[in-house]
């Protein structure tokens, strides 16, 4: 999360799957936060209360900073300014205590987060089979589950408004299963761990934007070679090759959805949505398949993220 360019950009790719007419990309893609902080700079941890918080207030705390997106309050400069003003954590905070935390921390946001659970538990099942020679065995089954449910709540310092609260909730399981006898003990430690990172995981997601994947697929077709060429160059990342190879495709063969589809797809992942809606329309209304379709809403949703994307970019420093 540390790059901060995500407006434009190269397409990256990382692992490709290849079927014989479709073939496989997954494709890195950037995502806007939840929540628009255009203007926010720095960040403050105000405290994170509940069994397990102690765990989790690093984690979160070094979230933050590996962003990039913010710059992260000091712990002992936070704790000094909250005890300053008087501070508390009640989802409300008055005017004159907004003009306070906005003069001494300036455009920041403060987060407090409320651990209400935090736990994990255990089964031991059996249940009974068979074998070829009818003697009777006993199958037993382990199965242990961690939960992490954490409130976040985030402030404007100098409004004191509350810019968001969200519930997340983290949950990992593992499970061991064996024949006549009690399976393996399961260690609940990476587990509780993986389900408090998942929270954090989460909770970046409503303040920052961050990288998925999308899982595309492309069209060849035997009697259009180049469509098989630009496929090539798609694979590999290079889409400016691979779009001019889909447009020589389409100028060839004007009425072949297939290198419609691509050439849509190739400008949509170059964030070329105004060519690539139209194209992708045409080649549903050329063919009406259900992938098209999909296609199509699925552009419209990237073009949509692409303009708040936009909208977030932190504003210039003066």
């Amino acid at each position: 999360m540390r790059r901060s360019l995500w407006i434009g950009g190269a397409v990256g790719l990382l692992g490709v799957l290849s079927a014989a007419c479709t073939p496989h990309l997954r494709v890195p893609y950037w995502r806007p936060a939840e929540v628009n902080l255009r203007d926010i700079k720095q960040i403050a941890v105000g405290g994170v209360y509940g069994y397990g918080g102690d765990a989790l207030e690093p984690e979160l705390s070094q979230a933050i900073f590996d962003s990039g997106r913010f710059t992260l309050v000091d712990r002992a400069h936070t704790l000094q300014v909250l005890q300053e003003v008087s501070f508390q954590n009640t989802g409300l905070v008055d005017d004159t205590k907004a003009a306070q935390l906005g003069k001494l921390f300036g455009a920041a946001a403060l987060v407090f987060v409320n651990v209400p659970n935090y736990k994990w538990d255990q089964s031991l099942d059996k249940s009974y089979w068979k074998d070829d020679q009818g003697a009777q065995h006993t199958k037993w089954t382990r199965k242990v589950w961690a939960n992490v449910d954490a409130a976040f709540q985030l402030i404007d310092c100098e409004t004191g408004r509350v810019l968001a609260i969200k519930n997340l909730k983290g949950y990992r399981e593992a499970i061991t299963v064996a024949d006549d006898r009690q399976p393996d003990a399961i260690d609940e430690k990476p587990l509780i761990d993986g389900a408090r990172a998942d929270v954090v995981a989460d909770f970046l997601k409503v303040i920052a934007p961050h990288q998925e994947y999308a899982d595309i697929f492309l069209y060849q077709d035997k009697k259009i070679p180049q469509l098989e060429v630009g496929v090539r160059y798609a694979k590999v990342g290079d889409w400016s090759a691979a779009i001019k190879e889909f447009q020589g495709a389409l100028a060839a063969n004007p009425q072949s959805d297939k290198a419609m589809y691509d050439l849509g797809v190739a400008y949509e992942y170059t964030w070329q949505f105004d060519q690539s809606l139209p194209m992708l329309k045409q080649a549903y209304a050329t063919k009406p398949l259900g992938a098209y379709q999909r296609e199509v809403a699925n552009c419209g949703r990237l073009w949509d993220e692409r303009k708040k994307l936009e909208a977030q970019a932190p504003t210039p420093e003066k």
